[in-house]
């Protein structure tokens, strides 16, 4: 089940393709989102250079897709060392009046 998804553009790239072995920062924020899980779920997070058919062709060139066909093959990392480190936030909502349908949080009748 796709939970969220996000589009950025690496804004320290300004238009200009990304140079081999360089590392860039990236901040993804999400639209809110709510799901309940249960104790001991597992979540996946899923990072790629385009989501095509959903949103336009990244063809992982500075030229648009409107006006080229010539494709580019995208390696994307993701660190998660003590030098560079990743992290992904999940706030907690506190339950209010248990676990009820949905696992929003509400018990019948509320």
């Amino acid at each position: 089940m796709k939970l969220n998804v996000a589009v950025e553009a690496c804004e320290a790239l300004a238009g200009r393709p990304a140079e081999p072995g360089e590392i860039y920062e990236l901040r993804v924020v999400l639209y809110p989102v709510s799901r309940y899980f249960v104790a001991g779920s597992r979540i996946q997070v899923e990072v790629t250079s385009s989501n095509f058919p959903p949103f336009a062709r990244n063809l992982n060139t500075v030229v648009s897709s409107d006006t080229t066909t010539a494709m580019r093959r995208a390696t994307t990392r993701i660190y998660r060392d003590a030098e560079r480190p990743s992290r992904i936030v999940l706030p907690l909502v506190p339950a209010r009046g248990g676990h009820g349908p949905g696992g929003c949080g509400l018990v019948e009748g509320d």
